[in-house]
């Protein structure tokens, strides 16, 4: 028999559904003997990580108080322990490991390096001795798990991913431990309140990024430029062109301006140059997460969290490929599938106007741009699966995310798009040169699907599409008009919610430091598909940015830390990406673990000494008394959802039910633990009513809440309930009395 481990619940029972089911309960299926399982298997779950690195104050009592004197806090060896709410799941695992009848372990958890780590972690604390393969799978329909399940591979070959996971944890552990108490407790004697500030090795460097942008737009002078246009008749054809000079077409002063004014008015004009081109436009590439992301946000303003979250729900349902990948290619074995999903599309009236498209399958076999296997390291771009469902039936939000992603199918089945572009120069009086551009549509091609245009695909400097008359070089003709227009130079455009997906993939575009030229552009990415949606979420826990009206804003408290720490290693996007490049190298098996760990400890040495060398010279004001980056207008309803005073400085709710050391207060998004390791969570609205203090009171320390009404479930039904908090599941859990 095989022990089969999943990540969790709904994972377990839909990858056992594929196979003859013996018996089932809530933690565990055993499965008849079949061909993937001839000696028959039992499927468990984790519920996620059920072990983690034991906390400071776990390895020494000591260390629950914090204190500068005893920093660092680097052990030689970092513990593992069980989460206290999921020993269940660990023990049952335990038991079947060393149960004789196991023959063999298969790890089913997601395909990824923290997949990895959920089983790979209590197989090492239960001492499995016995071996281990690796389920991997980029799409959960019958047939790719059925498929999967026979083509296992050997647990050797995934390892490399458990050591890249540790490494990241440890890491991340010894920098987050000693970055956040050496600069809570030195800028709380500084004077700046009772804050507590969280540092991580990736967090912290996004947060400097943001932060430089902040500055640069804080300082930007606004500062006058002129344009000149003139308007020319050729023969009776008229059209207008814009002065250039050397390299720019602005001239600084109105002065100037004016004098190339009087210079060209009702003077000789003549055409020296034409130049036309065909712009070909490609269909949009298939979608990475990231991408998805960025897409969603600007469609549907949805955060990237909730994006990734939707595209998990609907990889779980089998509608769709992994969604956690950074690769926006398939291989010839997925196009393969593509004519059955198209067939299926018109068939269920996706897209109807398009489906059949134009173009064959077939025919991204030799187009690179989607076809390209050199580019899929362990899973391929988000499409949707052979399981096609009907829109009908779907939630808005996960209708609109899927069909985003089948509509990026579609148009990759259409030709390209087609302008012809042309530049005009004309020249008055031989001195002053003017430049026209034009743009005329060919063919909408691909475009036509996303109903004429799709934005992110647009390059910069595309003109507007401007009809010109038919021209030709040497014609001759006399300004007609000449116009001064005056602008003003602009900031740097505020970074939006969707961008700072972006600003993570492509920090290269985003770091004013000389020193970046050292690094390919490739190279310079901060955290990884995975991982970046709940990085930004943490600076928006830890109220270190604010999402206003989609755009993002350093608040005070991230503006203070990331002054006091200044210029180090901690706060470089630089050196989080090559952390990030030497990590991956770990998974692949090109680099060790251990320089990467010891390099972890070097620089929280440094960080320590580098703080309280500059800690003398800090001047903050206390972050209760700084404005707010935004200046928000007062909500007309009354009683607001969440504090505006939200933080660490609120009053404690009571002790945190899962780490058992942080307190619970109200932040900027909900009721959270204070401590910044801690998953904790409660939202301030649960079904479209508030959380009173006092009910969370009462659900943190296990009791039920008093019968609550007014509750309305998804689909409108309205409904009062008692409340508690299952720790385990770490969700609310409802109490039914009577629906209404």
């Amino acid at each position: 028999m095989k022990l089969v481990i999943t990540e969790k619940p709904d994972q377990m029972r839909k990858l056992a559904a594929c196979f003859p089911i013996q018996t089932k309960s809530r933690d565990s299926i055993r499965i008849k003997p079949c061909t993937a399982f001839p000696q028959g298997a039992v499927f468990v779950t984790c519920y996620g990580h059920i072990v983690r690195l034991q906390e400071p104050h776990e390895i020494d009592p000591v260390y629950k108080r914090w204190s500068l004197q005893q920093l660092p806090i680097l052990p030689e060896t970092l513990k593992y322990k069980v989460e206290k709410s999921k020993a269940k799941s660990f023990q049952l695992i335990k038991q079947y490991v060393n149960d004789p009848e196991v023959t063999s372990v298969i790890i089913a958890t997601d395909p990824a390096r923290e997949g990895e780590a959920i089983a790979r972690l209590p197989l090492m604390l239960a001492k499995n001795r016995k071996p281990i393969e690796r389920l991997w799978t980029s799409s959960l329909t019958d047939a790719a798990i059925k498929k999967a399940f026979l083509q296992l591979k050997d647990g050797k070959e995934t390892y490399p991913l458990f050591q890249e996971a540790q490494a990241r944890a440890i890491s991340d552990w010894m920098i987050g431990m000693n970055g956040s108490r050496t600069y809570t407790l030195l800028l709380q004697r500084a004077g700046i309140g009772k804050e507590v500030f969280s540092v991580g090795r990736v967090q912290t460097a996004l947060l400097r990024l943001l932060y430089d942008r902040e500055i640069a737009i804080e300082q930007h002078v606004p500062t006058p430029y002129y344009e000149v246009f003139a308007t020319f008749n050729m023969n009776e054809k008229i059209y207008e062109g814009k002065l250039f000079l050397e390299d720019s077409d602005r001239i600084a002063k109105k002065a100037q301006a004016l004098r190339v004014k009087e210079f060209c008015h009702d003077q000789e004009a003549i055409i020296t140059d034409i130049k036309k081109e065909r712009q070909v436009i490609r269909p949009p590439k298939l979608f990475d997460l990231n991408s998805l992301q960025t897409t969603a946000n600007r469609r549907f303003k949805y955060p990237p969290s909730q994006t990734l979250k939707i595209a998990q729900s609907l990889y779980e349902k089998s509608l769709i490929s992994y969604p956690r990948t950074n690769s926006a290619f398939v291989s010839a074995e997925e196009i393969d599938s593509f004519a059955d999903i198209l067939q299926q599309f018109q068939q269920k009236r996706i897209f109807p106007d398009f489906v059949p498209p134009p173009k064959k399958p077939t025919s991204l076999l030799q187009d690179k741009r989607f076809c390209n296997p050199s580019k899929i390291e362990d899973h391929y771009a988000i499409i949707p699966t052979e399981k096609v469902p009907l829109l009908a039936k779907m939630g808005t939000d996960e209708r609109n995310i899927y069909e985003l992603v089948a509509q990026r199918l579609i148009a990759a089945h259409y030709p390209d798009a087609l302008y012809d572009t042309t530049e005009i120069i004309t020249v008055v009086s031989e001195r002053a040169f003017f430049r026209t551009k034009g743009k005329q549509l060919v063919d909408l091609g691909w475009k036509v699907v996303f109903g004429g245009e799709e934005k992110e695909e647009k390059k910069k400097g595309n003109e507007d599409e401007i009809a010109l008359p038919s021209l030709d070089k040497g014609e001759q003709g006399r300004v007609t008009q000449v116009e001064i227009k005056e602008k003003i130079t602009q900031p740097k455009p505020r970074i939006t919610a969707g961008q700072m997906i972006n600003v993570m993939k492509n920090a290269y575009d985003y770091i004013e430091d000389k020193d970046k030229k050292r690094f390919k552009k490739t190279e310079l990415s901060i955290g990884t598909p995975a991982t970046r949606a709940s990085i930004i979420d943490t600076l928006q826990q830890r109220s270190y940015i604010e999402n206003h009206k989609n755009e993002i804003f350093v608040t005070a408290k991230g503006r203070v830390l990331i002054e006091a720490i200044g210029d180090h290693l901690i706060t470089s996007p630089m050196m989080t990406a090559s952390w990030e490049t030497y990590l991956h190298q770990i998974g692949r098996g090109e680099k060790e673990a251990a320089p990467f760990i010891a390099q972890s400890k070097k620089v929280c040495n440094d960080l320590l000494q580098h703080a309280q060398r500059q800690a003398s010279s800090w001047r903050f004001t206390p972050i209760a008394e700084a404005p707010s980056p935004v200046k928000k207008k007062p909500k007309k309803k009354s009683t607001p959802v969440k504090s505006q005073t939200a933080g660490v400085n609120t009053p404690s709710l009571g002790a945190c039910p899962l780490c058992e050391q942080g307190k619970i207060t109200e932040e900027q998004n909900g009721y959270r633990c204070s401590v910044g390791t801690c998953s904790f969570l409660l939202p301030f609205k649960w079904c479209g009513k508030a959380l009173s203090k006092r009910s969370v009171k009462k659900m943190i320390v296990g009791e039920a809440t008093q019968v609550l009404k007014g509750f309305k479930s998804k689909s409108g039904k309205k409904f009062d309930a008692a409340l508690t908090y299952d720790s385990k599941q770490q969700k609310i859990i409802p109490q039914f009395t009577q629906s209404k």
